[in-house]
């Protein structure tokens, strides 16, 4: 009975030294696992971080160039005022000296800065989808759609699944 309880205890060792290997083995892999995703993930930041210094410089270069069209800009427009202004007033006081009138009161009173606006109204047109969309409802067939906006039927009926 003495050896039968050997041999079990020393099979039950060699298992238990196999599982043992094992549990090393698979510890190892998912270190070495562990170690391949950390580089991915520092290359994947080298990388974001290289591309949103690469748009911090050209979105500073494009301030920086609306910034100057816009002085020009408003250096032109007030050149274009100031000889206008110049010109309107030399006629009036060629052709009247000493009357004063109310366009005269009026025009001391006119300031150029007021009428700048910063954003001028930019008109869109409408997307070829608004478009397919307002002839459907117009009564048009897909078909006809298509060859209005010279684009495929199945994309005029996938919008118009889309949107009605």
């Amino acid at each position: 009975m003495d050896t039968f309880l050997v041999i079990f205890s020393l099979m039950l060792h060699g298992i238990t030294f196999m599982f043992l290997i094992y549990i090393y083995r698979q510890t190892q892999v998912s270190s070495a696992d562990e170690r391949q995703l950390q580089k991915t993930i520092r290359e994947m930041e080298d990388l974001f971080q290289s591309y949103l210094l690469e748009l911090k410089d050209e979105n500073e270069k494009l301030i920086k160039l609306l910034n100057d069209k816009k002085q020009k800009n408003k250096r032109s427009f007030e050149e274009i005022n100031n000889i206008s202004a110049e010109t309107s007033i030399q006629e009036k006081s060629e052709n009247h000296p000493h009357e004063r009138t109310e366009e005269n009161k009026d025009e001391s009173r006119y300031d150029p800065e007021k009428l700048i606006t910063e954003d001028p109204v930019q008109y869109e047109q409408p997307s070829y989808q608004s478009m397919a969309l307002q002839l459907y409802h117009q009564g048009y067939s897909i078909e006809e759609i298509a060859q209005k906006l010279n684009k495929g039927k199945t994309e005029i009926e996938l919008i118009v699944k889309f949107y009605t």
